[in-house]
C-alpha cells in the first residue's frame, strides 16, 4: 500500500477548510507520481474521487466545513446516493449555516430531489432569505419543481429589497417559469423591466416567461418597445417577438423590430420560432416569404424545419415556395414522427400527392398504427390520394384504434374517397355499437348509405 503525503485541503483529514498535511492511501501498490487529493478534487473525475470519498465518509465527519466535499462530489457528477445519508446528517446540524446554500444548489441541480433538502431550505431561508445570494436558492428550488409556498413569503420580502438589481431577473424568471402567481410580483417585474431597457441585460428571459405564462402583453408593452429599440440585433429579440405574438399582443408593437431583426438573423436557426409564431398568428406572409426561402436553403433538411413547413402551408402559403426543400426534408426525415403533421400540411394546402407518395408509403410502414396517424390518413384520402396505397395500413390502424371516438373520421374519409365499404364494414359496426348515439354517428351513417347505394 503506497502512501503520498501532500499539502492539501484538510477537509480530507480533519474536516476543516485549512491547509495541512494529509495522507492518502491507494489500493494499488507500486504506483509512482500518484496525484494528491487536492489534484483529484481539481480534476473533478468521480471515478478517481469515489474511493477517497468513501473512506472520508466512514469517518463520519459532519463539521460545517465538510460541505465542500459534498459540493465537489455533486459538481463532478458523482452518484448522489453515495453521500445522501451523510449529507442528511450534516443538514440536521448545519441547515442554517450560511454556506449551506451551496449544498442546496448543488443537490437540486444534480438530483432534483426536493424532499432531502426541503426542511433544511426552510430553516436557511428563515435566517438568510433576504441576503442577495438567496437568489440562487430560490432559483434552484423553483427550477427543481419545489412547491411555491415554501419560498413565497421570503421571496416576496427579498424582491422588495432587491427588485431592480440585475440579479433579480433570475428570481423573476424562475418564479414565472415555475408557474408562480404573477400578481404578487407583477409590479416589481415591471419596475425591473423599466430599469433595464438598454444594455445586454437578461430582460429577454423576463419578457418571454411573462408572456409564456399568460401575462397580459399590454402590461409590459411600454418597456418592451424601448428594449426592442435598443436591441435590434440581439439574437433573442426574435424569440421575444415570437412570444409576444403567441400571447396575442398587438403586432404593431414588434413588427418594426422584427423586420430589423430579420435583416441580420433571417437565416439563423432560431429564426424558425419567429416564422412559426408570425404565420400562426396571422402575420402577412409576404413579409417572411423571402426570409423563409433563404432559411430553408440553409436549414431545410433539419428536423425542426418541419415546423416552418407546417406554419407556411397551414396558413395559406404557396406550395411552390417549399416544394423543393420539402422533397429533401422528406428524403432525410420522411419516417420521423414529426412528419405525421408535415404530410397533412402539404396535402391540405393542395400539394401534389405524387410528391409525397413514396416517402409516405415508408412512413406508414413504420408509423401507420400510431394513433395520430389518423390525421395523415384523412389528409391523404381527402386530397384524392390512391386508396390502395392506404388500404392495408388503414385496416391495421382500425384493428388497433377502431373503437376510438375519432376513428369515425378515418372511416368516413375512406368511404368518401371511394374506398370499398367492405374494407371497413366490420370496424364501422363495432364503432357504432359504442358511439352510435354520438353526433358523429349521424354523419357516418349518411356516408355509409351513400357509399353502399
Amino acid at each position: 500500500m503506497s502512501r503520498i503525503e501532500s499539502t492539501v485541503t484538510s477537509v480530507w483529514q480533519a474536516g476543516v477548510m485549512s491547509t495541512g498535511t494529509a495522507e492518502i492511501e491507494y489500493a494499488e501498490a507500486g504506483q509512482a507520481d500518484l496525484p494528491s487529493f487536492e489534484e483529484l478534487l481539481e480534476c473533478e473525475d468521480p471515478e478517481l474521487l469515489r474511493e477517497p470519498l468513501r473512506r472520508w465518509l466512514l469517518k463520519g465527519d459532519h463539521r460545517e466545513s465538510a460541505s465542500f466535499m459534498y459540493q465537489v462530489w455533486l459538481k463532478a457528477g458523482g452518484e448522489p446516493r453515495l453521500i445522501r445519508e451523510s449529507l442528511t446528517e450534516w443538514l440536521t446540524r448545519h441547515a442554517g449555516a450560511e454556506n449551506a446554500n451551496f449544498i442546496y444548489r448543488a443537490w437540486l441541480a444534480a438530483t432534483g430531489e426536493i424532499e432531502v433538502v426541503r426542511d433544511a431550505i426552510g430553516v436557511w431561508l428563515a435566517k438568510h432569505g433576504q441576503v442577495e445570494a438567496a437568489q440562487y436558492v430560490y432559483k434552484a428550488w423553483l427550477d427543481a419543481g419545489g412547491e411555491h409556498e415554501l419560498v413565497r413569503m421570503p421571496l416576496v420580502k427579498w424582491v422588495k429589497l432587491h427588485r431592480e438589481k440585475p440579479v433579480a431577473s433570475y428570481v423573476y424568471y424562475a418564479w414565472l417559469r415555475a408557474g408562480g402567481d404573477r400578481r404578487i410580483l407583477q409590479a416589481h417585474i415591471r419596475a425591473w423591466l423599466n430599469a433595464h431597457t438598454s444594455g445586454e441585460s437578461d430582460a429577454h428571459q423576463i419578457y418571454e416567461s411573462w408572456l409564456h405564462s399568460g401575462g397580459e402583453p399590454a402590461y409590459v408593452a411600454k418597456p418592451l418597445r424601448r428594449w426592442l429599440s435598443d436591441h435590434p440585433d440581439f439574437e433573442a429579440t426574435g424569440s421575444v417577438c415570437g412570444a409576444w405574438l403567441r400571447a396575442s399582443g398587438e403586432p404593431k408593437v414588434v413588427v418594426k423590430a422584427a423586420v430589423r431583426w430579420l435583416g441580420t438573423h433571417a437565416q439563423s436557426v432560431i429564426a424558425s420560432f419567429f416564422y412559426e409564431a408570425w404565420l400562426d398568428t396571422g402575420g402577412e406572409r409576404d413579409l417572411v416569404a423571402t426570409p423563409i426561402k433563404l432559411w430553408l436553403e440553409e436549414h431545410g433538411e433539419s428536423p425542426n424545419a418541419s415546423f416552418v413547413y407546417q406554419a407556411w402551408l397551414n396558413n395559406g402559403g404557396e406550395t411552390g415556395l417549399v416544394r423543393e426543400p420539402l422533397c429533401e426534408w422528406l428524403r432525410v426525415n420522411g419516417n420521423a414522427r414529426a412528419a405525421n403533421f408535415t404530410y397533412p400540411a402539404w396535402l391540405k394546402a393542395g400539394g401534389e400527392t405524387e410528391l409525397v407518395e413514396e416517402p409516405l408509403c415508408e412512413w406508414l410502414r413504420v408509423n401507420g398504427n400510431a394513433r395520430a396517424a389518423s390525421f395523415t390518413y384523412c389528409a391523404w384520402l381527402k386530397a384524392s390520394g390512391k386508396t390502395e396505397l392506404v388500404r392495408e395500413p388503414i385496416r391495421g390502424w382500425l384493428g388497433k384504434h377502431g373503437t376510438d371516438p375519432h376513428a369515425s373520421f378515418v372511416i368516413q374519409a375512406w368511404l368518401e374517397a371511394g374506398g370499398e365499404p367492405a374494407a371497413v364494414e366490420e370496424e364501422l359496426r363495432a364503432w357504432m355499437n359504442i358511439h352510435g348515439k354520438s353526433p358523429a354517428a349521424w354523419y357516418l351513417r349518411r356516408t355509409w348509405i351513400k357509399a353502399t347505394g
